[in-house]
């Protein structure tokens, strides 16, 4: 759990070696799990070979571990191998194999799995709904979420609050924003996750005013903001260059004693700068008692763009005295702080800097 997979194959040997217990279902699925979270292909590969050893590749909740596994870690193929090699399949099953597909647009489409799941009997639950419809989302099929759609409300799944905020990021996603209110205002009950949707949805489609109000609404209704909620509400300020709105956020979050940690202190510093507001931004940045490298680039990004390019450079000799590490994104904020100065010299020092000290390999 803490992702030391090393040490973990090192217990695993040990209880082999021991040869008073044999791993059983829970020490596979156990290993599996963990190892899908950190990417470790080759160990879990390990551990399905002590799986075929041990004989217990029958066993459906290993099967779905597995499959979980190799998703998790990209290798498709493998994954889908060992769905349809499967005697035997649960809805877990097909909901690991759909959510694995989801993950990877460019290996397959999720919905014939959906179908075929229907075709052999296997009844869909609130999971299955949410991760096709996820899938639709990204995908852009308007025409299949309309289908899930009719197929969620034969089975009587629209009462469900996870299943109907999937909905309604479903249709908002494909600009469909009035069906999105509708579909919103029948919501039996509405948590947070629905609220910070129909924020997100109308700031992406432009309707920062009407994003606000549901904002606003949420609070009347007694729904309390959470930081994901501050955070899509600092999105749409920074999208619309809104910074008394901003402020107006910044306060209540002060109020509501949410606390800044690292997410909502880069949000407040993020908005604050493409606002405009350079000194609030500053301010922002010295009260983090956290940095990371998100925080330094919108800081350096932010004195680049507002003119001061020199202040830029020595906020960059700053970060690298405090040694954290540059990225990428880093120097292209830097290299452009050069260019509003015409430093030429320095840009080039940079540029050299960023393969022989940091092995970052400039892109186009």
């Amino acid at each position: 759990e803490k992702g030391h997979i090393k040490e973990s194959l090192q217990f695993f040997h040990r209880m082999q070696e021991d040869g008073k217990v044999r791993p059983n279902n829970i020490t596979f699925i156990g290993i599996l799990t963990e190892y899908a979270k950190y990417g470790g292909l080759e160990e879990g590969q390990l551990i399905h070979y002590h799986i075929l050893v041990e004989g217990l590749e029958t066993d459906i909740a290993i099967s779905n571990a597995l499959i979980n596994m190799y998703g998790k870690c990209g290798d498709v193929y493998d994954a889908c191998g060992i769905f349809e090699n499967m005697r035997s399949k649960d809805v877990v099953s097909w909901n690991t194999i759909i959510h694995v597909c989801t993950n990877h647009e460019q290996w397959n489409s999720p919905f014939p799995y959906f179908k075929q799941m229907q075709n052999q009997g296997t009844l869909p639950d609130d999971i299955t709904f949410v991760k096709v419809l996820d899938a639709i989302s990204n995908q852009r099929s308007l025409h299949e979420g309309k289908q899930i759609h009719a197929c969620i409300y034969s089975k009587g799944f629209e009462s469900s609050i996870v299943v109907a905020t999937a909905l309604v990021n479903m249709y908002g996603r494909h600009g469909c924003m009035k069906r999105t209110s509708v579909l919103f205002d029948e919501m039996y009950d509405r948590d947070t996750i629905a609220w910070n949707a129909m924020i997100e949805l109308h700031a992406q489609e432009g309707e920062e005013k009407y994003a606000l109000q549901v904002y606003e609404q949420m609070q009347q209704e007694g729904v309390l903001p959470e930081k994901s909620t501050y955070v899509s509400v600092l999105s749409t300020c920074t999208l619309h260059s809104m910074s008394t709105e901003c402020k107006c956020a910044h306060a209540r979050i002060m109020v509501r004693q949410c606390g800044l940690d690292l997410v909502l202190g880069n949000a407040l510093l993020n908005t604050y700068a493409k606002c405009g507001r350079l000194g609030d931004a500053w301010k922002m940045f010295q009260d983090l008692h956290v940095r990371d490298v998100v925080s330094w680039n919108t800081i350096i990004a932010a004195h680049s763009q507002n003119g001061k390019a020199r202040k830029a450079l020595k906020i960059f000799l700053s970060m690298r005295k405090e040694g954290i590490s540059p990225n990428a994104v880093t120097f292209i904020n830097v290299l452009s702080a050069c260019s509003h100065c015409g430093l030429i010299d320095e840009a080039c020092e940079i540029l050299l800097s960023m393969h022989l000290h940091f092995s970052i390999k400039p892109n186009v």
